[in-house]
């Protein structure tokens, strides 16, 4: 059974340029001893194995200027976060899709959008004083221990559920990442996106006269990106529709442009 409230995380932060080789050696094999929850890994999933191939994103951090693969490989952030599911990322820097329409709009690691743009059908408080928030639904969002903010949005149940963003004024919106809840086990398998632009009367997205039910999440921490047609709206709802954990939990951040 889950957890009910997050104890902190001390994984260790190694600077490996100033270790030897038989200390990097020793801490790659402490972090095979996972001290957060085991997860099932899927990394030959086809759907997901698919998806992420023709997803354009990056896959290391040594894709990335300015890192390099031991980088990857050592770091103390990627010993807690990075395991091998869904063809894994190392993805400290943030996920961004490549092409035009597709940069992030707020919801993630800058905090562009306020708080108050966040709403749900229900935020848990599993205990402790913590809360799941719908405003800690921000892609790459963690344990926020000062102020105990669990790192996703959860709700309260497996009941249909939903999450809106206001966006704050209408936007061509072309794709979605979305994460599960921070270091604990659980994330959304699939879910279903509705649009607005007056925050009233919303319309599911659809693809060939059906609403579209998107692959989600594998695991609770690798971003998982989804491209789909551009949709001029303002309001957006996330529509859990499979969670394999008693609580929906989901970090999402939107891409696209101006209108």
């Amino acid at each position: 059974p889950p957890t009910q409230a997050p104890t902190p995380p001390t994984p260790p932060t190694v600077h490996h340029k100033q270790l030897s080789q038989h200390h990097l050696h020793s801490l790659h094999n402490q972090a095979q001893e996972p001290h957060l929850p085991e997860v099932p890994l899927y990394h030959q999933h086809p759907v997901h194995q698919e998806k992420l191939q023709v997803s354009a994103v990056w896959t290391s951090r040594a894709d990335v200027p300015g890192y390099s693969a031991s980088d990857c490989e050592y770091s103390g952030w990627v010993l807690r976060t990075c395991r091998k599911s869904c063809n894994a990322k190392c993805d400290a820097t943030p996920l961004r899709p490549q092409g035009s329409c597709a940069d992030p709009l707020g919801l993630g690691w800058d905090n562009r959008l306020p708080d108050s743009a966040f709403t749900a059908s229900s935020q848990l408080s599993p205990g402790g004083g913590w809360w799941a928030l719908p405003s800690n639904a921000r892609l790459y969002f963690e344990d926020d221990y000062d102020n105990k903010r669990i790192g996703s949005w959860c709700a309260v149940d497996r009941s249909p559920q939903w999450l809106r963003i206001d966006l704050g004024q209408t936007k061509t919106i072309t794709g979605i990442a979305t994460q599960g809840r921070d270091v604990f086990v659980e994330h959304v398998k699939k879910y279903e996106l509705a649009f607005s632009t007056d925050g009233t009367n919303f319309k599911n997205y659809e693809e060939n006269g059906k609403s579209k039910v998107f692959d989600g999440n594998c695991d609770n921490f690798t971003p998982v990106l989804n491209r789909f047609n551009p949709v001029k709206a303002r309001y957006v709802k996330v529509l859990p529709r499979d969670s394999p954990s008693t609580w929906v939990c989901m970090r999402v951040e939107l891409y696209g442009c101006a209108a």
